[in-house]
């Protein structure tokens, strides 16, 4: 199990998408810290390929658990953590006057 997002450098308030791959899993569980995003387009932390809008630049990291329902949670579940995976990037606004 693996997953990708489609861009790792975002600005701020762009959707990126996460694409899971997975031979086996069916149940998914999504967590993301720092705090300061949103799901969107439908998608939520028990999607499998969700689109995320983050609200803030920084380094964001993320965990996925998954598992197959039939199989049982605690027989089947994997973790995929990647640590300061996505930057967003906060570009800065001059102010002229």
């Amino acid at each position: 199990m693996d997953y990708v997002a489609d861009n790792v450098r975002p600005k701020v308030l762009d959707p990126v998408k996460f694409t899971t791959t997975t031979d086996y899993a069916n149940k998914f569980k999504w967590s993301i810290f720092p705090l300061t995003y949103e799901f969107i387009n439908g998608t939520n932390d028990s999607s499998q390929n969700p689109v995320v809008e983050f609200k803030a630049g920084g380094a964001y990291t993320f965990t996925l658990n998954a598992w197959n329902f039939a199989g049982g949670k605690l027989a089947t579940q994997k973790k995929v953590i990647k640590n300061k995976y996505v930057v967003v990037l906060d570009p800065c606004t001059p102010i002229v006057s």
